[in-house]
């Protein structure tokens, strides 16, 4: 799936850190090397690349009122911010930003599972540049339907490796997969927004099935209709993405 208009995206985006939120942000905001930093963000969504840091790697999160302005100022661009049908967003966002000048891959976070609700979805949206998942299953994870999937022995050091690019859409349980990220080598910027989905509750599937959902400008190429995310999960996510590396 594709996003449209990533240039403008960084604008609206910019403008969201720069503005009312802006001490929310710095409040929020969780660096993983040397360098990172709301103002190096802002840098670096005006000029591609934050002047003098040829490696850095942070993030905020926001929730509440600023969560939902930040979503509705992205969707105004065409950005799916809606992607999953039969579920409702929990309120909370987050954006990653990154940058990779050297010759070598660089980590962004390291690798962990996320403590959530059974029922959780994560929707990963690559907005800008590109980002390297890499992933193993939590065997213990409770939520695994049927067991957790075994991975082939050809998976590199045990984890699937996904590349995501400009505009791609990662639907993931990161409470079942253990997960960390990576910026390619000679990657100028990269940044992404991710927000977390539930299941609506009877009553609010019935109006979710009546209402005219607005999807803006951008391709509706992650549509499903859900009745259960741990089937989403187990069928959608292993067969689309991970059926070439799963043990035949």
């Amino acid at each position: 799936s594709r996003t449209p208009a990533a240039a403008q995206a960084k604008q609206l985006l910019q403008e969201y850190i720069s503005g009312i939120y802006r001490d929310v942000v710095a409040q929020n905001w969780t660096s993983e090397t040397s360098g990172a930093s709301p103002e190096a963000a802002k840098e670096a969504l005006a000029n591609s690349r934050a002047p003098g840091v040829q490696r850095w790697y942070g993030s905020f999160v926001v929730d509440g009122e600023a969560a939902e302005d930040l979503v509705v100022t992205l969707a105004s661009c065409g950005v799916e911010t809606s992607p999953v049908d039969e579920c409702r967003p929990t309120g909370t966002a987050w954006c990653f930003f990154g940058a990779n000048a050297t010759p070598m891959g660089m980590q962004g976070k390291p690798e962990h599972v996320d403590q959530l609700a059974p029922g959780t979805i994560t929707v990963h949206t690559q907005l800008c540049g590109r980002k390297v998942w890499k992933l193993r299953p939590y065997l213990l994870c409770p939520n695994w339907s049927g067991g957790a999937p075994l991975l082939s022995a050809s998976c590199y050091a045990g984890r699937l490796e996904l590349l995501c690019e400009e505009g791609d859409l990662l639907l993931i349980d990161t409470a079942t997969w253990y997960h960390t990220t990576e910026i390619p080598a000679l990657t100028d910027f990269s940044f992404s927004l991710a927000q977390d989905f539930s299941e609506r509750l009877p009553g609010e599937k019935l109006q979710a099935m009546e209402a005219i959902q607005p999807f803006g400008l951008g391709k509706r190429g992650f549509l499903f209709r859900l009745w259960s995310i741990l089937e989403c999960v187990r069928w959608c996510f292993l067969l689309r993405l991970l059926s070439s590396c799963l043990t035949k």
